[in-house]
């Protein structure tokens, strides 16, 4: 990924990049990051990297029946569930 920007606020420290996961590891373990600037950071991140899968299940018509085909399994699977409770 490259580097990552935690944009926090002057009195929490301001904004910090990390070059490398082992950068970012430490300061996390050392408590210089806080897990409430890593989580909206990293969810972001994640958002970004599943965008394109997204993308291509919403706009290729295989894939989008394939999901379809597979969202109408997993209602079967929690119907059947809910029968067996």
């Amino acid at each position: 990924m490259g580097e990552m920007t935690f944009v926090r606020a002057e009195k929490n420290g301001g904004t910090v990049t990390f070059k490398t996961y082992a950068q970012l590891e430490a300061a996390y373990v050392s408590g210089d990051l806080h897990p409430g600037d890593l989580k909206p950071s990293v969810s972001k991140v994640i958002n970004n990297l599943l965008q394109p899968v997204r993308d291509h299940f919403a706009n290729d018509p295989y894939a989008k029946k394939l999901l379809e085909t597979i969202k109408s399994w997993q209602k079967e699977i929690d119907a059947k569930k809910a029968q067996a409770s």
